[in-house]
């Protein structure tokens, strides 16, 4: 069976070459096929992001038009420049002042690092649905996310 490719839809004023390569950067290692997705500006101001990873494709019009042989979706929702870097670190499910074990902290410095962090994570539920398994595995994605934001740091040498 031949597998469809990613497909990027830049909904953002954001460059368009730079938001391609930040998601490809960050989904490489899952090998996203057969899935578009599509990034949009979150409508708060401070500096976080946030996505969704679907088992289809939404009748909406940030994905139109839709690649032949896509089954699968992302959203992913950045800020925009001016909004970082991030007032505070957070993870999944609440602030700096209320972590839990073994869950990553994170706080972005900039668009691009919060863009990565958020693609990684939400391509790792892509793979899982792609893969035809069930259940979320947050805390896998968030461990995915925070191991392609320190690789992408690295690359452009800040620890």
């Amino acid at each position: 069976m031949s597998r469809g490719r990613l497909t990027i839809r830049n909904r953002t004023r954001l460059p368009d070459a730079e938001v391609k390569q930040l998601i490809r950067f960050a989904m490489e290692p899952t090998e996203p096929a057969e899935t578009v997705a599509a990034v949009t500006h979150t409508r708060r101001r401070d500096g976080t992001s946030s996505g969704v990873a679907c088992p289809y494709v939404p009748n909406d019009a940030a994905f139109r038009p839709v690649p032949k042989g896509a089954f699968y979706a992302i959203r992913l929702r950045v800020g925009k420049p001016e909004d970082y870097p991030a007032k505070r670190a957070s993870w999944r499910y609440g602030w700096e002042d209320s972590l839990r074990d073994g869950w990553p902290l994170f706080r972005f410095e900039s668009w691009q690092e919060a863009l990565v962090a958020i693609a990684a994570h939400e391509a790792a539920h892509n793979e899982l649905q792609r893969a035809g398994k069930s259940g979320t595995g947050e805390l896998r994605a968030e461990l995915f996310a925070n191991e392609m934001l320190n690789r992408y740091r690295e690359e452009r040498g800040r620890p």
